[in-house]
């Protein structure tokens, strides 16, 4: 690598990220984290619908809308932070850059 490039895992080797920063955390660190906060906010999700009279016994409909819960937080939160911090991932290191 030339100048202050640090070496990546990505393909092409040869690409250059300046200021390259590698993850602190493992792969299953990110997953486990991720899954459990996406875990609790379902739960909370299935709190929240069992109050509501009209989706007793409707378990099909409940589970639609937790798919598309889980999709819109999943886009929300995962490709809204890649949408705008995407040109400084490769040097920072929060959860959420560590995940993209």
């Amino acid at each position: 690598m030339k100048g202050n490039a640090v070496a990546h895992p990505f393909y092409p080797r040869d690409l250059q990220l300046p200021n390259y920063v590698p993850n602190e955390w493992g792969v299953v660190e990110l997953l486990g984290t991720f899954f459990g906060s996406l875990t609790v906010c379902l739960v909370g999700l299935w709190f929240v619908m069992g109050s509501r009279r009209h989706l007793n016994g409707r378990i099909v409909c409940k589970l639609k809308i937790t798919w598309f819960f889980m999709c819109g937080l999943i886009h929300l939160i995962l490709e809204g932070y890649f949408a705008v911090y995407h040109r400084t991932i490769p040097q920072e290191n929060t959860f959420l850059a560590q995940c993209c």
